[in-house]
């Protein structure tokens, strides 16, 4: 798990650093947006996708990708480790309560409550 996260931690930081000279995507404002042919309207102020990253910078992508899902799956198998190996799972416990004592005296009940609500507040 540790190596893993850090796999991840290192290539986030690479994926970080790089700039679109080294083969990154690379981002810009297209000058005349309006020009280009599309099935749906484009804020041209906004920046665009003007290249696409190189096959390297995909594959650091991807290797950051597949680490913090193997991460992911490492933690989520040792959590399970953990509780199949429990002993706790084993116990097989009681299905019906002990006991149950109702009462019929609401009367007392409620006394009982107003009483306690009445000392809580003094004038």
């Amino acid at each position: 798990i540790i190596v893993s996260y850090v796999v991840f931690c290192a290539l986030q930081v690479v994926l970080s650093v790089v700039t679109p000279e080294q083969g990154f995507d690379r981002w810009d404002t297209w000058t005349n947006c309006t020009s280009l042919e599309k099935p749906v309207s484009v804020d041209c102020s906004k920046p665009q996708l003007i290249e696409a990253a190189g096959w390297t910078m995909k594959g650091l992508k991807l290797a950051s990708f597949a680490s913090e899902v193997f991460c992911g799956l490492c933690v989520i198998a040792s959590h399970l480790t953990i509780w199949y190996y429990c002993e706790e799972r084993r116990y097989d416990l009681p299905e019906q309560l002990r006991t149950m004592t109702f009462t019929d005296d609401k009367d007392a009940l409620l006394g009982s409550a107003q009483s306690a609500d009445a000392s809580a507040v003094k004038p």
